[in-house]
This record gives structure tokens, C-alpha cells and sequence, in this order.
């Protein structure tokens, strides 16, 4: 059996959204902190036999205003720093497409995508 964290408010960005499954045995938080304030995007707190992690389920918008986009990047920096004694893993669509994920740089300097 399974459990479900996912985004209700509806569609804040213009794209899509979030959804974490998870297996209703383990000991599941949501992070409140990051589902309030990232747009599309939710984050749980896991605690198990191993010790806890964190697991930010994102979804960025290819259409992302500014704003938008400054929230979900200092949502991404404030997770990252609260949950500095454990592993945090980030997953989802981030819509990047000017990165080469295997180098880790930018293949087009001249993107409109932002920071």
C-alpha cells in the first residue's frame, strides 16, 4: 500500500505539478516550509532505520516568470541549508535544456533560461 504527498492548490506556474508516492510504512513528513512556498513543488522528510532525508519533488515551468523562478530557486537553497544533518535528494522536471547534465555546463550562453 501506498501513501500520496501532492500538490492541491492547483496550477500555480502554468505547467504541471508535483506528486510523491511513498509506502505507507515509512515515516513520512511533509515539509511545510518548501509545499507553501516553492511553486509546483513539494518536499517530504523521511526518517527511517537509517537515519532521515529529504526528498524535494520539483516541477519548473519552461514558462516560469522571474518571480516565480527567484522563489523556486531560494525554496531549492532554503531546503538544502535546513536539512544540512542528512542527504537531500532533488528530482523532477527542472525544464533546463541549455544544460548538458553530463558536463554539469551551459550549452547555450546566449539562453533566456534563468539562473
Amino acid at each position: 500500500d501506498f501513501c500520496i504527498h501532492d500538490v492541491e492548490e492547483g496550477d500555480i506556474s502554468g505547467g504541471g505539478g508535483s506528486i510523491i508516492y511513498f509506502k505507507d510504512t515509512l515515516d513520512v513528513t511533509l515539509v511545510q516550509s518548501f509545499y507553501s512556498k516553492a511553486p509546483d513543488s513539494l518536499a517530504i522528510q523521511v526518517d527511517s532505520s537509517i537515519g532521515k532525508f529529504c526528498i524535494a519533488c520539483v516541477y519548473r515551468s519552461p514558462n516560469l516568470n522571474n518571480l516565480l523562478n527567484s522563489l523556486l530557486l531560494s525554496c531549492i537553497k532554503d531546503i538544502c541549508n535546513e536539512s544540512n544533518t542528512f542527504e537531500t535528494a532533488l528530482i523532477g522536471d527542472l525544464n533546463l535544456p541549455d544544460i548538458s547534465w553530463e558536463t554539469g555546463s551551459l550549452k547555450n550562453c546566449n539562453s533566456s533560461t534563468n539562473n
